[in-house]
């Protein structure tokens, strides 16, 4: 019958376009993951221009870097990992929660310190906050060091600074609250007094010292909310 051949033409119809909707959202949303993750990597200009630590007088120079961008203050590296990013400080203190180091919109982000932070990073600890990706990007990188192996292959690191460079030693991975006094207070009595009392944090792994430089690398945990994983890790001078 003629209706019957209409309405199984417009079903037809119906389920071809709810195909290539389909496919087109698949196609978008595989684009958006591919690009996520790129952006979650250092552009090659930036790697090129990245400071180099002259090994004669122990100095660097940022000023390519805060050419582009004068809120540059570092750049932190964590040895044979991905974490190997530019730092940066910006007020508000959410400037690069989702802004790259040009200050184009960017769901990654950047890793940055709080504007309070002294920009040399010569408080007795330091906060670098960096988003959680997937694959290891920016700071997703820490949830390595939940495997033992890893953690102890990778212990250090490099922190440049505008003044000084910093050898890192990587320390613990522990598991706290975003509301931790931590976060607000940034003496080294703050921290010492928040380390000892064990009910403030969860060690993941690896065996907390506090020293008198120590820098905190700090993102979302796995249940996000309130949860951060935080990587411990020693500065000393070069």
């Amino acid at each position: 019958m003629k209706w019957e051949k209409r309405v199984h033409k417009i079903v037809s119809l119906f389920i071809e376009i709810c195909c290539v909707i389909i496919l087109l959202l698949m196609g978008y949303f595989i684009y958006d993951v591919i690009n996520i993750q790129r952006s979650a990597n250092v552009d090659n200009y930036i790697k090129e221009i990245k400071p180099t630590i002259n090994k004669e007088t122990k100095e660097v120079d940022l000023s390519a870097l805060q050419a582009i961008n004068p809120d540059v203050v570092g750049w932190l590296t964590l040895d044979d990992t991905r974490i190997d990013y530019p730092v940066l400080q910006g007020n508000p203190d959410y400037t690069y929660l989702n802004r790259d180091m040009y200050g184009n919109v960017s769901l990654t982000g950047s890793l940055f310190i709080s504007y309070q932070a002294n920009r040399y990073f010569e408080d007795d600890y330091t906060i670098i906050y960096g988003h959680h990706m997937e694959a290891g990007g920016m700071f997703g990188a820490i949830d390595y060091y939940e495997d033992e192996n890893y953690f102890n292959e990778h212990l250090t690191g490099t922190l440049i600074t505008e003044k000084k460079i910093y050898d890192l030693k990587v320390q613990a991975l522990i598991y706290l609250d975003a509301y931790s006094e931590i976060y607000s207070k940034k003496d080294i009595k703050t921290l010492k007094k928040f380390i000892k009392n064990t009910k403030n944090y969860e060690v993941k792994i690896g065996n907390i010292e506090i020293t008198d430089k120590t820098l905190l690398l700090s993102t979302c945990g796995p249940n996000g909310n309130t949860d951060r994983i935080i990587l411990i890790l020693s500065m000393e001078e070069r």
